[in-house]
């Protein structure tokens, strides 16, 4: 088996899982719940990683101490993204303030 962070494309610059991850994405939003979950299985590549259960798990319950610890443990996120990502977290708290 490939390596799951091998690029793919002429230039490798598409990440294999994360290519795998939206392909499974789609046939999830088109209803082919089967075999979005067979490649699931086929390619050992969950639909979302562990860092984006994770985080979901912290907004959905308000524990946004603990959504800024984990987009700051991720380490595959540009700056760009992160600074984003933390800015939605910080106005969500500030909301429900």
């Amino acid at each position: 088996m490939e390596n799951q962070q091998s690029g793919i494309g002429p230039k490798g610059l598409i990440k294999r899982n994360e290519f795998v991850r939206v392909i499974i994405q789609c046939l999830y939003s088109l209803g082919y719940g089967k075999s979005a979950s067979c490649l699931e299985s086929e390619s050992g590549i969950p639909y979302k990683s562990s860092e984006f259960e994770l985080l979901e798990s912290h907004a959905l319950n308000g524990n946004w101490d603990g959504c800024i610890d984990t987009l700051t443990a991720i380490m595959d996120l540009t700056g760009e993204t992160r600074t984003s990502a933390l800015y939605l977290v910080f106005k969500q708290c500030l909301l429900e303030f």
